[in-house]
């Protein structure tokens, strides 16, 4: 028997990969899921993690687990800092394949990218608000799938101007428009 995660919650609108991936009815059974199956069962592509606790207290609550505070507060979190990892993970793999097919249609020599000019790299890098650390994390990706032999000091010192050169356009971008 498959439970609901909370009230109102059906199990329709549990995840599906493939087979339907259910909370178990029995807490031995949930025990020995591992987190990557425990986030398929919880439907945080629709509620958001920012549920998690009480879906997590009300699932330990059907099951018999404890619910006292930190035993849920810990299984939320681990749940919830996986499916984000995950989520980043994917935003970044996505964003690594546009910035290379950019890369191609534009001719850009994936081994020459340290003398290609920064305002170009700059518009196909577009790192719009991304963070310094997600933008050399996506960077590094890039240049590790386009088999780009870089030192690790180089890659800093290029990511660091085409970061700083997208952070200029987009201050000069918004003088520009509060004129």
């Amino acid at each position: 028997m498959a439970v609901n995660v909370e009230p109102g919650l059906q199990n329709d609108d549990i995840r599906e990969y493939g087979e339907t991936m259910r909370l178990p009815a029995d807490k031995a059974d949930y025990m020995r899921m591992s987190v990557a199956e425990k986030v398929r069962c919880y439907p945080f592509d629709t509620k958001g993690t920012d549920s998690a606790f009480a879906m997590v207290k009300a699932y330990f609550e059907t099951v018999g687990l404890s619910t006292d505070f930190s035993s849920v507060y810990e299984e939320a979190k681990l749940l919830t800092d996986y499916y984000e990892e995950h989520k980043s993970e994917e935003f970044i793999q996505e964003r690594a394949e546009q910035i290379k097919e950019k890369m191609n249609m534009l001719g850009i020599d994936a081994g020459k990218i340290s003398e290609c000019p920064v305002d170009v790299l700059s518009k196909v890098f577009n790192y719009g608000d991304m963070e310094y650390f997600a933008g050399i994390k996506m960077f590094n990706r890039v240049i590790d799938k386009l088999g780009v032999n870089m030192a690790h000091q180089e890659r800093y010192e290029v990511f660091d101007r085409i970061y700083e050169e997208g952070m200029q356009a987009k201050k000069d971008e918004y003088k520009r428009n509060s004129r």
